[in-house]
């Protein structure tokens, strides 16, 4: 759940202790958009998740989703795990991990951004730079800042957005 959160608002079959124990959505406006995400990362503090390989619902997406602005939701993230962070002593090194992954998104988005809309290199290395200020180990990042540099950007537009 640190590294990418699996479940769907619509397929989550919880029984009542699950909210006795952990609460319910966080409504803080800093968690709007993400109150689920958070919610699932309190209750997988304490309970197991089992997963069910079948379509249990379908999500739409559409211009007028609350998670369009995805840069601010990666903002969001960050302050959803910071909380539970502190909240289930998660260790240091993979707290680094779980920030660096979220560098990597705002990477993403900045590329897929890109394809439509002209940016700087330098907006989309901002955010590789980051994820490995956060996290050297992370090997993704390298490689995807070398890349750029070589001038792969088009392949990774395709690879990674297309």
């Amino acid at each position: 759940m640190l590294f990418y959160s699996f479940v769907s608002g619509v397929t989550p079959l919880l029984k009542r202790e699950v909210f006795d124990t952990v609460g319910v959505f966080d409504t803080s406006p800093d968690l709007f958009a993400v109150e689920d995400y958070e919610l699932w990362l309190r209750i997988s503090g304490i309970y197991p998740f089992a997963f069910v390989p079948e379509v249990l619902g379908r999500y739409r997406i559409h211009p007028h989703n609350t998670s369009g602005n995805l840069f601010r939701e990666c903002d969001k993230l960050e302050r959803a795990l910071q909380k539970n962070f502190e909240l289930y002593r998660v260790p240091a090194w993979i707290r680094r991990k779980a920030m660096a992954k979220i560098e990597l998104r705002r990477f993403k988005f900045a590329l897929r951004q890109s394809a439509t809309a002209p940016l700087k290199a330098e907006d989309e290395l901002r955010f590789l730079a980051r994820a490995i200020e956060i996290d050297p180990s992370n090997l993704t990042a390298r490689a995807l800042t070398w890349a750029l540099k070589l001038g792969a950007r088009p392949l990774l537009q395709n690879l990674l957005v297309g």
